[in-house]
């Protein structure tokens, strides 16, 4: 992923997918198996861009 954004590429990890499934469609070996799915693809400039909520610094860590 650091590779691709070297290149000019942004990356996205994606889970929650049937590793068999995708396995077999890929057509991979007994024993063979996908492990993750990256999405890979240039930034759009007026790309849809969300905030990030982030939780008070407070509410993680505990001091003694």
């Amino acid at each position: 992923m650091l590779a691709a954004r070297v290149e000019g590429y942004d990356t996205c990890p994606m889970e929650g997918f049937d590793a068999r499934r995708a396995s077999h469609l890929l057509g991979l070996q007994r024993g063979e198996e996908v492990r993750t799915f990256i999405a890979v693809g240039k930034r759009a400039a007026d790309g849809i861009r969300f905030d990030r909520a982030l939780r008070p610094w407070t509410w993680t860590v505990q001091t003694l």
